[in-house]
């Protein structure tokens, strides 16, 4: 033997047959025994002695033998079969819904319960009909939380819901900008201090979009559009702020009026949107639309919304936009008819020229709702291939959604509170026709 190759025994290199020497391997470096699941004892566990060098064994040979379990009795053969698969323990989801006390957020919460994931329901009341209720509020500094529930928020949440927010339509700018600018701000400032966050999701609207010009797709929030009252505006901010913080995983969900009974119980409330025009319906009152509303008003029923959240949560839906609506794309006119069937009522809908400003105070005159009046023509070119960009399978809308809704409001005697939320309060004793009609047909 050389001097070369004896310096190479002594120091444990391995000749290449080259110049430069591989260094010797680091003794122990492999070997970890507090590791339990790389290290056990006893026959049979598949590791290997001390000894001669083996040959290495061909690929054929090795997809002829089943590979050995990793623990199994001494002296036990291998069981036949392909090799087990992987576990990999995925962590659950740890939602946190801020609003989930209202309609919408209500169903969200259901939907996340039932997918077996750790639900908290942020709101003022700090009440909660599903999930855990936590007391906060998202115009304050980290949510309004106390500091025990902070620490828990903050150390448990992985993924986070924005749901709250008035949906009236008749709202003034300090309310609407205190709620959906305000607290969209404050909500995507506590975002940043979740150090396990995955997911968060932005529930927005279609309304967003205002009176736009042109085809409409997920891709457009600014089209130079204008606004037909406080609310749409408000959400227009929401979702400017949302699109305007790429460094958290932030997604956007667009959603038309959502009806369904009210997954909270009792009566559908008509205070606000869409449904303040049905007890004018149910009363017998005209309402005048363009081509007697025959066009999509892009609804949708609280059960497949709120699944299409969890979807949005689980999937993930990332930084993008989705718009979902019922893919059977009912009219407002049938949206109407439906409502008002369960009480063998036929809606007055009367042909409207385009509204100008004399055909809306006489449609007020009447006891049309105001906010119906701005919503009287159709209300933008959406794209109905906007759904393609929703991963299927899609969930299927609830059957007859819109007569359970107009159900819900036969179902019991509404309240004085509740009847006169639905229609302008009369002066001090005297009580307007349209309020005493509509008393008699939701009592």
């Amino acid at each position: 033997m050389g001097p070369a190759r004896a310096r190479l025994r002594r120091t444990g290199a391995v000749d290449v047959g080259q110049r430069r020497t591989l260094p010797a391997p680091v003794t122990g470096l492999a070997q970890q025994p507090h590791r339990t699941a790389l290290h056990r004892s006893g026959p049979g566990d598949g590791t290997r002695t001390a000894g001669p060098a083996r040959r290495r064994t061909t690929a054929g040979a090795l997809h002829r033998t089943a590979r050995p379990a990793p623990v199994r009795p001494a002296g036990a053969a291998a069981a036949p079969g392909p090799r087990r698969p992987r576990i990999v323990e995925v962590p659950g989801m740890n939602v946190l819904i801020l609003g989930g006390s209202g309609f919408l957020g209500t169903a969200v919460a259901r939907a996340c319960v039932r997918s077996g994931a750790t639900v908290r329901v942020l709101s003022r009341s700090g009440r909660a009909t599903e999930g855990e209720g936590v007391r906060g509020d998202v115009r304050l500094p980290r949510l309004g939380l106390s500091a025990a529930d902070l620490a828990r928020v903050r150390s448990e949440t992985t993924h986070v819901v924005f749901c709250f927010g008035s949906v009236s339509w008749t709202s003034g700018p300090g309310e609407v900008l205190e709620t959906h600018s305000s607290g969209t701000r404050s909500a995507l400032a506590f975002l940043r201090e979740l150090p396990h966050l995955r997911q968060a999701v932005h529930v927005s609207s279609l309304l967003a979009l205002g009176r736009s010009e042109g085809r409409i797709t997920n891709r457009e929030l600014y089209t130079g559009q204008r606004f037909r009252n406080w609310y749409e505006y408000g959400k227009y901010c929401a979702e400017r702020l949302v699109r305007d913080t790429p460094e958290l995983p932030v997604g956007v969900v667009r959603f038309g009026p959502v009806l369904g009974p009210d997954p909270r119980g009792g009566r559908p409330d008509t205070r606000h949107g869409l449904p303040m025009a049905f007890p004018h319906l149910l009363a017998g009152y005209p309402v005048h639309l363009a081509r007697r509303g025959d066009f999509p008003c892009w609804i949708t029923d609280v059960s497949s919304a709120a699944e299409i959240v969890l979807k949005a949560l689980d999937t993930p839906i990332g930084r993008a936009t989705w718009t979902w609506f019922d893919p059977a794309l009912p009219t407002l006119g049938e949206v109407f008819t439906e409502v008002c069937r369960p009480w063998g009522v036929v809606p007055k809908i009367v042909e409207a020229a385009p509204l100008g400003r004399f055909t809306r105070l006489i449609g007020e005159r009447v006891g049309t709702p105001r906010e119906l009046a701005d919503y009287a023509e159709p209300w933008l070119d959406l794209d109905v291939d906007v759904l393609k960009d929703i991963p299927e399978p899609w969930p299927v809308p609830d059957p007859d959604y819109l007569g359970a809704t107009g159900e819900a409001l036969r179902a019991g005697r509404a309240s004085t509170e509740t009847l006169r939320a639905g229609t302008e309060s009369p002066r001090a004793g005297t009580e307007s026709p349209r309020a005493g009609t509509e008393r008699r047909a939701l009592s």
